[in-house]
């Protein structure tokens, strides 16, 4: 199998920043703050499901000591009630 270590470092080392620039495209492209609010919600939720995935594609896959180093989902959801409201 492959070293997922450095996939699951970069992650971990970027998501935050990867979800302010994304909450700042959405309100940069749409007007409607509605609307933006309910495009931004639609992503956040495949990003969490794509997560998801990939997490559990880590567990079958690698060890304990890459296992570790996942950012947990909770975190993830703890980020992303910051930008619920919308850009």
């Amino acid at each position: 199998g492959r070293d997922l270590m450095p996939v699951v470092q970069e992650f971990a080392a970027s998501w935050k920043s990867g979800l302010e620039m994304l909450n700042t495209s959405v309100g940069n492209y749409f007007a409607s703050k509605d609307y933006s609010r309910e495009v931004l919600k639609q992503m956040l939720t495949q990003f969490l499901l794509y997560y998801t995935r990939f997490q559990d594609i880590v567990k079958r896959y690698s060890d304990a000591r890459v296992q570790g180093r996942l950012v947990s989902t909770q975190e993830i959801m703890g980020e992303m009630k910051k930008y619920s409201r919308g850009p």
